[in-house]
């Protein structure tokens, strides 16, 4: 396993020692995600959008998050998303993985979950 991304290793240091039967875990930030052409994650979290992404983005519709990493990730991958931020939410529906949820402050369902985006 190797870890890296906005913190720590860069994700270009790792690719020669990528291996197909390993994991990498990565840290990437909306900033980093707005150029990305060709990436996959098979598991995906999203964890906030804050005031600072809106400064870049302007909308928190904008935000590249959904646009790249979400959006290519396809039917057996999972979205780990955080039912309590509204815009992480949102993301179930611009993407074809498995929406998972959390929150620090309750249990949360499937149908609590839905209920959150809309």
């Amino acid at each position: 396993m190797q870890v890296g991304g906005n913190i720590g290793t860069p994700v270009t240091a790792m690719i020669d020692s990528s291996r197909a039967d390993g994991w990498n875990v990565l840290e990437l930030s909306s900033f980093q995600l707005e150029t990305i052409v060709e990436f996959r994650a098979h598991i995906g979290l999203a964890l906030n959008v804050t005031q600072n992404h809106l400064d870049r983005h302007h909308t928190s519709r904008a935000t590249p998050l959904p646009r790249a990493a979400l959006r290519t990730m396809q039917a057996g991958d999972f979205a780990v998303l955080n039912a309590e931020d509204r815009v992480c939410a949102s993301y179930a529906e611009r993407t074809s993985a498995r929406a998972e949820w959390f929150s620090s402050r309750r249990q949360v369902t499937w149908v609590q979950a839905c209920a959150a985006i809309n």
